[in-house]
């Protein structure tokens, strides 16, 4: 399935749900982050992540959905971040990753965030790119 694609956001919402070591890690979390990407193969898109004490959800989103957070991108940057080419820290000290909202709270969350990693690398095995 390809990268951010309908198909991509149902696998990622799917593999959310269903990880214990999601659900641990995000246990004292609420968080609303969206993520903007622009210049895609069928152009912009954004969707949001949710997350509230442990129950953590993808869904597609307009730009325009309240969030804590909002972390903005283009396409090639998104991929590389995805593929591991590329730490989400470099990017921002770049300006390839452009954070708006409650930082602080971004920050406080580090961990928690962390804690996803294994349901995206879950997905990231059949994406393709």
């Amino acid at each position: 399935m390809r990268f951010l694609s309908p198909e991509w956001l149902v696998a990622l919402d799917a593999a959310l749900g269903a990880s214990p070591a999601v659900r641990a890690a995000t246990s004292s979390t609420t968080l609303r982050l969206l993520q903007v990407v622009t210049g895609g193969p069928d152009g912009d898109l954004s969707y949001l992540v949710t997350v509230a004490t442990g129950v953590v959800g993808v869904r597609s989103a307009p730009t325009t959905e309240p969030a804590d957070v909002t972390l903005a991108t283009t396409w090639e940057t998104a991929v590389d971040i995805a593929t591991g080419a590329l730490a989400p820290h470099d990017a921002f000290t770049t300006g390839r990753l452009v954070v708006r909202g409650d930082v602080d709270l971004l920050r406080t969350q580090a961990l928690a965030l962390a804690g996803l990693d294994g349901a995206f690398a879950q997905v990231r095995s059949s994406t393709t790119y």
